[in-house]
């Protein structure tokens, strides 16, 4: 069986992320990604722009354009919020912080694992794992950059990932993730809430 993206509801991140980071009336118009901070993109955007080990999991949140056409860069210590209810199925160190990987339960898929999982960050505190969320919730905060060979300024790496498979969560890594024997990854941005714009063309997606 192979998921898609109808498998998860459409996520109110965008709306929850206003709300927890009061951006006010300004909010958020659109975000904006350069193509590298994409779904299966091969290279890295910051830095040197070298190769990436695998291609690219997710998504990369570091702009937005907010109500005045500015575009703004997202900094250490923004609050994330949980896309849906769920579980913290896993916390795993990751190259900038820590990766907070949820379960979720969802109507359309009543054998797969469905897993959103959110990168560079520093958990809430008294996140752990075993305990449930629920959507809109602040599980975390942007971390901070650290002194690497390829500077990397701030952001937020989502990946939505699924699995028809019986998994231990004790074996779930970047490795695992990265199996397509072991999950199906699914570009977020068919599940995101908002209006996305390429740096490279300033075309607009309505999602």
């Amino acid at each position: 069986m192979t998921a898609n993206a109808s498998f998860f509801p459409k996520a109110l991140f965008t709306e929850a992320f206003i709300k927890a980071n009061h951006l006010g009336e300004k909010g958020i118009t659109a975000w904006v990604f350069h193509p590298d901070m994409l779904f299966g993109a091969t290279r890295n955007w910051w830095g040197s722009k070298g190769q990436r080990p695998n291609p690219h999991e997710g998504i990369d949140i570091c702009l937005y354009r907010d109500g005045d056409n500015r575009i703004v860069s997202i900094d250490e210590g923004i609050k994330v919020p949980a896309m849906y209810d769920g579980a913290v199925a896993k916390i795993v160190p990751d190259f900038l912080g820590k990766s907070i990987i949820l379960e979720h339960w969802f109507p359309k898929d009543r054998q797969g694992l469905s897993l959103t999982i959110y990168g560079h960050t520093v958990p809430a505190q008294g996140l752990i794992e075993g305990g449930h969320v629920k959507g809109g919730q602040v599980i975390a905060t942007v971390a901070p950059p650290k002194s690497t060979k390829s500077f990397a300024p701030p952001h937020l790496h989502l990946t939505i990932a699924w699995s028809s498979k019986a998994i231990s969560f004790t074996t779930i890594d970047w490795a695992a993730i990265n199996n397509p024997e072991t999950f199906h990854l699914i570009d977020p941005l068919q599940i995101l809430d908002g209006i996305h714009v390429l740096l490279d063309n300033d075309a607009a997606s309505q999602q």
